[in-house]
């Protein structure tokens, strides 16, 4: 009789802790995704964690967000046309599984991949790193040398490639062609960009700004800043919005860029924007915040632009980049 009783009460009480559960994922509480999801998701291994996300997502196991996209977020990237201007970032959907649902739950973008010819079986394992004090991940891209692309003539040689084969496709399968940034570029290799840019040889539709850094600020302090790989999150955000401002001025704004890197707010979203990006991208934020962030960051720029009296997102784009380089003692070369 005992025995019985005990199981009835762990029936009835795993019952309300599920309706509990769903109610507040129904809400789209924030409180209790920072609070208790996600803090229960950051107990298990991160990779672990992220192939959860990515099946939940690909299975179809969530919800369409509740916000409706005003017509101030409204805008345009090149020629692709955004309900929003917030996307989620590169390197999360690898194998594009989750496109459908990344879009349910509010991302007005979504970039697969990476992606290559045959399947890559990655660096050895742990390769992905929390810094949760620092609101930061490292992650061990298995691409060494990847970053000397963005010299001056790899870059040429690459992009026209690229371009040309992009070019030799039908119409109907015509796809803009974006080129990612690292934040530890030279002054020198920034230009040296900008003036490959200029090549109608290697006229790409946009920037992607920035990757992840190599960098390791003094500031950091988890234990797991030694790690080896590329470090996204809060303390790649001035360094990506301050190249954002000086390759918006080095192209004279001709080039759409979308902005990436540390992205937590709408005012971290709005600043990008002001640098002279069109769009942005989350990555680290929606890891360690869950969906209730991409809505919350939606609702705070709109806010940020009807209060500075801009009727949309493109009104924003690039006004506060000269401000941000008038100190360099460089010029556009647009």
């Amino acid at each position: 009789m005992a025995l019985n009783k005990i199981k009835s009460l762990l029936l009835v009480s795993g019952g309300a802790a599920g309706m509990f559960v769903a109610l507040n994922i129904f809400q789209e509480n924030e409180i209790f995704y920072e609070k208790f999801l996600m803090p229960a998701l950051h107990k298990v291994d991160p990779e672990f964690s992220h192939n959860f996300a990515v099946t939940v997502s690909k299975y179809g196991f969530v919800l369409r967000s509740k916000y409706k996209d005003p017509d101030t977020l409204s805008t345009s990237l090149g020629t692709l046309k955004l309900n929003n201007p917030v996307g989620i970032a590169a390197g999360f959907d690898k194998q594009g599984e989750a496109v459908e649902a990344l879009n349910k739950i509010g991302f007005g973008f979504v970039e697969v991949g990476s992606v290559t010819p045959v399947p890559q079986p990655g660096n050895d394992k742990p390769r992905v790193f929390r810094l949760l004090e620092d609101e930061a991940v490292i992650n061990s891209p298995n691409t060494p040398g990847l970053r000397s692309l963005q010299s001056k003539h790899h870059l040429k040689e690459l992009l026209s490639g690229v371009v040309a084969a992009r070019d030799d496709l039908p119409t109907n399968c015509w796809t803009p062609v974006f080129l990612k940034l690292s934040p530890d570029l030279t002054d020198e290799e920034k230009r040296d960009i900008a003036d490959v840019l200029k090549d109608p040889k290697c006229a790409i539709d946009g920037l992607i700004i920035s990757n992840t850094t190599v960098g390791r600020p003094e500031n950091l302090q988890s234990n797991s800043v030694c790690e080896e790989g590329g470090l996204s999150g809060r303390p790649l955000r001035d360094l990506s919005t301050n190249l954002i401002a000086e390759m918006y001025s080095l192209t004279g704004g001709k080039i759409p860029i979308i902005g990436v890197g540390g992205i937590f707010t709408g005012q971290d979203a709005y600043d990008k924007i002001c640098a002279g990006a069109s769009a942005v991208q989350l990555y680290t934020s929606f890891i360690f915040y869950g969906p209730p962030r991409i809505t919350r960051i939606k609702k705070e720029l709109d806010e940020l632009l009807r209060i500075n009296n801009y009727q949309s997102v493109e009104e924003a784009v690039g006004t506060k980049a000269l401000k941000l380089t008038e100190k360099r003692s460089w010029w556009p070369l647009w």
